[in-house]
């Protein structure tokens, strides 16, 4: 290729530059957010624990509850054979 070629020659010919890429991408979703260790946490509220148990409560029952009625589909499918 000879130099005198006419991208050389005029460089609003040429191919225009790649734009620039983010300087600060967004930070991984999956990564920890970056929190001071320094800062002081709230202390629970009692209202917190009692909110705490009562789903654990609520989340127990109703995984006991669906337990009990596969067993129950269980027992009638043995029942019919």
């Amino acid at each position: 290729m000879p130099l005198s070629s006419p991208e050389l020659a005029d460089p609003s010919l040429s191919p225009a530059p790649a734009p620039a890429s983010d300087p600060a991408p967004d930070p991984d979703p999956a990564s920890p957010p970056d929190i001071d260790p320094a800062l002081p946490v709230p202390p629970t509220t009692r209202r917190g624990r009692l909110a705490r148990v009562g789903f654990l409560l609520l989340t127990l029952a109703a995984g006991a509850y669906a337990v009990a009625r596969q067993w129950g589909r269980v027992r009638a499918g043995f029942a019919d054979l």
